[in-house]
């Protein structure tokens, strides 16, 4: 699905949103990652990926950005369940 997307947007010379539940998979695919959560669903966070493209798997530089977006998700669940949750 990862390369059907990436065809689609090379040959079209279009952009694409793309919603998923894995982080590894945003960080690799996307130019602009944005994280949803609370209730009412609220943004949480926004991230550029100024990596360049094809990006074949999780670059070493991904890395910094992956936790800041996992600390993130882990305040908002401590927040809306109290201090007791362990992601």
């Amino acid at each position: 699905m990862q390369a059907l997307l990436r065809k689609v947007v090379a040959d079209f010379h279009t952009a694409a949103v793309l919603i998923t539940h894995d982080i590894d998979e945003a960080l690799v695919l996307a130019d602009r990652i944005v994280l949803l959560g609370g209730a009412p669903g609220r943004i949480l966070g926004v991230w550029r990926v100024d990596l360049p493209h094809p990006r074949a798997d999780l670059l070493p530089e991904m890395g910094a950005l992956r936790l800041e977006i996992l600390t993130r998700l882990r305040a908002a669940l401590r927040a809306v369940r109290g201090d007791a949750v362990q992601v």
